[in-house]
């Protein structure tokens, strides 16, 4: 958007000389989560930034193939379809033996941008182990935007993913918690004492506990980024106005620029964008470099630098 592709109204607004209009920045997607510290066990089951910094965790590690280094950090995972009209998840579960109020506020919460009230109020008032349960929602109808500050590129982005601006959004996650609720009642989680937290969430105490109220408010409160952003610079036909890059990752009415990275994927996939990025990147190597060399046939030293 810097060099004038982009909205060209935006551009303009910010004054830069637009050059290309495409709609760049649009149709920011993302997976979004809620749940933290939300199951309570009578098990020590969690996972705190003290025993992974420990060296004696490095050493049994290295040497017995034993204790907290050997966790993924993600014990399990769990793909739901619960609405059957595709035959793609719309949920993800991911079980995690850690904690927000394990290591007293220090690391986790920061890290998920929880503040030290909330903190205060919610998390510390529980001195229960309990597990993380998070319910991921795998394809939201939500859609927000990136824009530019100003003109000036050292200036940060403005970035607004519109979480939850689509009802069916909040829905969801609800309905996953609800599935939570399930498995907490099961024989076996009841072995380990498994039950919901059940201490008011902050700006919800009004709400009665388990209804469909107080979990609506919850999940408004309480949704934070799954970290997998995608859709900015959107792949597609020439013919899709949204579109920025084709299926060659060029982008339009260009002749050598190429978006290579997670922006160009029009929508999220099943499950983390990892392997989708990883592969769409090995493709993107073998269209380019057959674009470059597509008139000389052969390869200069000098041309290694330029891949």
């Amino acid at each position: 958007m810097l060099s004038g592709v982009g909205d060209k109204e935006h551009l303009t607004q910010v004054g830069i000389q637009p050059k290309i209009d495409l709609p760049v920045g649009k149709n920011l997607q993302d997976h979004i989560t809620t749940g933290f510290d939300l199951v309570l066990i009578n098990e020590t089951l969690e996972l705190g930034i003290g025993q992974m910094l420990n060296p004696l965790s490095m050493w049994n590690y290295f040497t017995k193939g034993t204790g907290p280094w050997t966790t993924t950090g993600c014990e399990l995972m769990a793909f739901f379809n619960t609405k059957n009209t595709s035959g793609q998840p719309d949920l993800q579960f991911m079980v995690m033996p850690l904690s927000i109020r394990e290591d007293d506020g220090v690391f986790l919460r920061k890290l998920v941008g929880i503040s030290d009230k909330t903190f205060s109020d919610y998390f510390a008032r529980n001195r229960k182990p309990s597990i993380t349960i998070l319910p991921v929602v795998l394809h939201p109808k939500s859609r927000g935007f990136l824009r530019l500050h100003s003109k000036d590129p050292a200036e940060p982005p403005l970035i607004d993913p519109k979480y939850l601006s689509a009802p069916e959004d909040v829905d969801t996650l609800i309905l996953g918690i609800q599935l939570i609720k399930q498995l907490v009642d099961t024989p076996q989680m009841k072995l380990i004492g498994a039950e919901l937290n059940r201490t008011p969430f902050p700006g919800c105490e009004h709400h009665t506990f388990d209804t469909r109220a107080y979990w609506e408010c919850y999940v408004t409160r309480l949704t934070i980024t799954s970290y997998h952003p995608v859709g900015t610079c959107k792949m597609g036909h020439p013919s899709d106005v949204s579109t920025v890059v084709d299926f060659d990752f060029k982008v339009q009415r260009t002749n050598n620029l190429y978006v290579v990275d997670g922006s160009v994927l029009p929508t999220l996939t099943s499950g983390n964008i990892n392997g989708a990025i990883l592969m769409l990147a090995e493709m993107a190597s073998d269209v380019i470099r057959k674009s470059y060399f597509l008139n000389t046939g052969y390869c200069r030293m000098s041309d290694l630098f330029l891949l």
